[in-house]
């Protein structure tokens, strides 16, 4: 679930559980997954956040090619290549994810 807290994940019926994403705790404005259950961060200051299902986290934003690490919206396509976009301040970016 996204939140201005940041994101959070079910542990049970009655339990969300914070995501570590970022040691500023981001807001996050979208979220999306791919079909190999790694989760799609977008936040509107600090970039895209890529949480794998072991639960390690990649940090991707302009330092790493993103246009702005300001990110509006976060869509994945259903396609074979599992690909990502990233509506952000500077454009639109394109994620694809390696196997």
């Amino acid at each position: 679930m996204a939140a201005s807290g940041g994101l959070y994940r079910r542990a049970d019926a009655n339990t969300l559980v914070r995501v570590e994403l970022h040691e500023d705790a981001p807001a996050i404005r979208r979220v999306d997954s791919l079909p190999d259950g790694r989760i799609l961060a977008g936040s509107p200051t600090h970039g895209l956040f890529v949480v794998h299902p072991d639960g390690s986290v990649d940090h991707i934003t302009v330092e790493h090619g993103l246009p702005s690490n300001q990110v509006f919206d976060v869509l994945v396509t259903n396609g074979p290549e599992s690909r990502a976009f990233m509506a952000t301040s500077g454009g639109l970016s394109e994620y694809v994810a390696s196997p």
